[in-house]
């Protein structure tokens, strides 16, 4: 059995905006397009995206793609790393935005030195 994908939603979590894509490989082209900034809320105990407007942003556009046809694939592609802690299915904790933490705020960043590291190549 064979599956090829006909409709296809790239979903782009960027550092500052989030798009997501409705592509038709084997033709080449995009049929749908819908973009948002990536908002980092300032509430809460440091800097956080805005995950309920993400998820909102998300599944509205994935509404409005499947109107006109079936969607086969979802692929994301991300800025880099990121890390969303989970306690029972829910955040635990607001997803930080470590670009913006500044001095005086937690930091989630390790302070420590670097370890030397004792393997030689052979």
């Amino acid at each position: 059995m064979s599956f090829s994908v006909q409709r296809l939603v790239i979903f782009d979590l960027g550092k500052t905006n989030a798009k997501m894509i409705l592509r038709e490989p084997f033709n080449d082209l995009t049929v749908n397009t819908r973009s948002r900034p990536n908002t980092v809320l300032t509430n809460g105990p440091y800097p956080h995206y805005d995950i309920t407007g993400l998820m909102d942003f998300i599944i509205g556009a994935l509404v409005e793609f499947s109107e006109s046809g079936p969607i086969d694939a979802i692929m994301v592609s991300t800025h880099g790393a990121g890390i969303a802690c989970m306690s029972d299915g829910n955040l635990a904790m607001p997803v930080t935005n470590a670009g913006v933490i500044r001095r005086g705020q937690m930091s989630l960043r390790a302070r420590r030195k670097p370890e030397r590291n004792h393997c030689r190549h052979q």
